[in-house]
């Protein structure tokens, strides 16, 4: 920019407000909010993009009290304002922040908006006020995965209460319930709650068989339980095995005999994959196979492209 004015041009808007955000994306906020602060009227999306800046690199604090620096300059803030200031406001659990925001969404008509109620949704959460949320989730339109994952995202328990008071259950909510209990090491619900998908007559997906993989993965249930499932991918759901499926079966003694029927053997990137994991379960000898696989590869004759 200082090269633009040092040539005659002046920024614009547009040019300010983008490097705003590449200021804030490499992490250097004094620098952002110094080019922000050079902005006689900052326009929405100026406010925005510093708001999104601090929240993405942690300054929670210094969002909040920029969003209330924008209400006293009188700047009206859409959706997406609304949307940033209840993550830090979630991420601080400040509850009379969040409930000044929530109430400031009713005069702006923006209460019942998918993209701000999963935030105030988190806020509640959050701030273990888990009636005020499951009220706010009752009264959504529909459920959108940003909006479940708000719901997950605050203690396991509270979050199958609001599954089991779902009318229509779909595959996203089904996953992103196993996902719940498999990031909280909960594999055996995690498993019982795949099963009865499964009895509930819902088409498990690859993103199913990862989540509930991972669960077992992390539970030490994958000899016997995880196992099946890989099995029962192919076999009974014509679901074909992914990188991420094969890097979930690891750390189990049938691995090697697994990865020798793998179809993707000249794909690098599995190996990479499975070499990682590898580091991670200390699984040695795999790691000399996934090494070599790669080597063999590396040295393959490029075809140049026509």
């Amino acid at each position: 920019m200082e090269r633009m004015q040092s040539c005659g041009v002046e920024p614009d808007e547009v040019t300010c407000v983008n490097m705003v955000a590449a200021c804030l994306r490499s992490g250097d906020v004094e620098t952002g909010l110094r080019i922000f602060n050079g902005m006689s009227v900052p326009s929405l999306a100026s406010w925005n993009a510093m708001l999104s800046g601090y929240s993405q690199n942690g300054y929670h604090r210094e969002a909040v009290m920029l969003f209330s620096e924008m209400q006293f300059r009188k700047a009206r803030p859409d959706r997406t304002t609304f949307a940033i200031i209840l993550s830090s406001c979630a991420s601080m659990g400040l509850l009379e922040g969040g409930k000044q925001i929530h109430a400031a969404l009713w005069k702006a008509e923006l209460s019942m908006d998918l993209y701000v109620t999963s935030g105030l949704i988190a806020v509640y959460s959050k701030c273990s006020k888990i009636e005020v949320a499951k009220a706010i989730f009752n009264m959504a339109p529909k459920y959108d995965i940003v909006c479940w994952n708000s719901v997950l995202a605050e203690s396991v328990a509270g979050a199958r209460r609001f599954f089991n008071m779902m009318v229509c259950q779909d595959l996203v909510t089904w996953k992103e319930m196993i996902h719940g209990y498999a990031q909280n090491g909960r594999g055996e619900e995690a498993v019982d709650l795949f099963r009865d998908m499964i009895k509930a007559s819902i088409e498990p997906d690859h993103i199913a068989f990862v989540a509930v993989l991972t669960a077992c993965s992390h539970s030490g249930l994958l000899i016997d339980t995880g196992l099946k499932v890989f099995k029962s991918m192919q076999q009974e759901y014509d679901v074909e095995p992914l990188s991420d499926h094969y890097t979930c079966i690891v750390d189990t003694n049938e691995v090697k005999e697994i990865i020798e029927k793998m179809p993707y053997k000249d794909d690098p990137i599995v190996w990479e994959v499975l070499l990682s994991s590898c580091r991670v379960h200390g699984n040695v000898n795999l790691a000399r196979r996934a090494a070599d696989e790669l080597f063999r590869l590396d040295s393959l004759p490029h075809i140049p492209s026509s």
